[in-house]
């Protein structure tokens, strides 16, 4: 019997199809390599902390995680987005507090299909 590598959520196949759908649509490698990284088995996928991210966090910038956000660190009192995969409950509760605005990854590629402006943070 075959063991299976890879995700098993249905929503993160699909999220996965829709990536590489819209790589070769919109001739945007971003969304490739996104895609790559959510093939691999969950426990392999980055996890990072919003002190890693508060590094990278300019206004209005967009940091795209694929993996899990977690909580360790403080949030800047700047806005910008950040888009992941999952996120861990102290995370979403802190970034509800500041101007940060947390989204999936599918949101992200439907209202920026070019992949503009967007750093992958691993």
């Amino acid at each position: 019997m075959k063991k299976i590598n890879g995700p098993e959520n249905s929503s993160v196949i699909q999220t996965i199809k829709m990536l590489e759908h819209q790589s070769v649509v919109s001739k945007a490698p971003i969304w490739k390599v996104v895609a790559k990284y959510l093939k691999t088995p969950k426990r392999k996928r980055p996890s990072v902390n919003l002190m890693k991210l508060s590094k990278f966090a300019k206004e209005g910038a967009i940091l795209l995680v694929p993996g899990r956000v977690l909580s360790m660190g403080t949030v800047p009192a700047h806005s910008f987005t950040i888009a992941c995969d999952s996120s861990s409950l102290q995370t979403r509760t802190k970034l509800e507090k500041s101007k940060v605005k947390l989204i999936s990854i599918a949101t992200l590629v439907s209202s920026n299909p070019k992949g503009s402006n967007v750093k992958i943070i691993v």
